[in-house]
């Protein structure tokens, strides 16, 4: 199961003397909401730095790690937790809000989310792509007029899906191409 996102991002330049030997580097970590983790870096060749990089690249690494686990091991909620909707559990309910997006703060963890009974037009393509553990969600009476592809290729553990009463005419044909586990739509 993947449960996120690490890109590194970098300049490698090697230096004449010695083949392979990078000797200094500057980093830049950037964590966004959900589970995206940017790591940026640049090497520099310069004897005055070998050491240092290599402490630096295995700081660098355990603070990579360190959000990863931070990520997965994320609370459940409980009440009034995400902004606009109510949780319980692993359960997020957002019935009748008036939505015209998915709220931005859903938990990771979330098993079932109700989105019904909003005005929700376009999903974007990695909507749910954070809400690996999601077995259900329902966005019955949108205003939904097509799905992107995608759209649920990371939520692997989607039995029921509820897209009734909307303004589909078609789906993609691979809509649900990773949604072995999906026992009723």
């Amino acid at each position: 199961m993947v449960l996120s996102t690490v890109t590194f991002l970098g300049t490698l330049t090697k230096t004449k003397a010695r083949r392979n030997n990078f000797t200094g580097f500057i980093c830049a970590l950037t964590k966004s909401p959900g589970l995206h983790i940017s790591v940026q870096v640049l090497l520099i060749s310069s004897q005055e730095y070998r050491k240092e990089s290599w402490k630096m690249l295995y700081v660098v690494t355990v603070i990579v790690i360190v959000s990863l686990l931070e990520q997965t091991n994320a609370a459940p909620c409980s009440g009034t937790q995400i902004s606009v909707c109510n949780c319980e559990d692993t359960r997020v309910f957002c019935n009748g809000r008036n939505l015209t997006t998915i709220p931005s703060d859903i938990p990771i963890t979330t098993t079932r989310l109700d989105l019904d009974d909003n005005h929700i037009s376009t999903l974007a393509e990695d909507a749910f792509a954070d809400l690996v553990s999601l077995e259900s969600i329902t966005l019955f009476n949108n205003a939904l007029g097509s799905l992107p592809a995608e759209l649920f290729s990371f939520n692997t553990n989607l039995e029921f899906i509820s897209l009734r009463r909307n303004n589909l005419s078609s789906l993609p044909p691979e809509l649900f191409s990773m949604n072995t586990k999906l026992q009723n739509m």
